[in-house]
């Protein structure tokens, strides 16, 4: 069992570092990205949404289910 879990980690750690070492490659004379700016007026209140959703909430579960 042991083996076959080393096994795996070590085919994952090849692909994954295969492919960031190609896809590095190959983007390596893009642009950086850039936000724009100013930021639109939508973008203060989307990001509480997506703050309170995505953190707020799963943080008070975890507080009522004793976690």
């Amino acid at each position: 069992m042991a083996a076959s879990i080393a096994i795996e980690n070590l085919l994952f750690l090849t692909f994954a570092t295969s492919f960031f070492a190609i896809a590095g490659y190959a983007w390596r004379d893009s642009k950086p990205f850039e936000i724009p700016k100013p930021l639109p007026s939508w973008f203060q209140g989307w990001l509480f949404v997506v703050l309170a959703v995505g953190i707020a909430l799963p943080l008070v579960a975890m507080l009522l289910w004793g976690i």
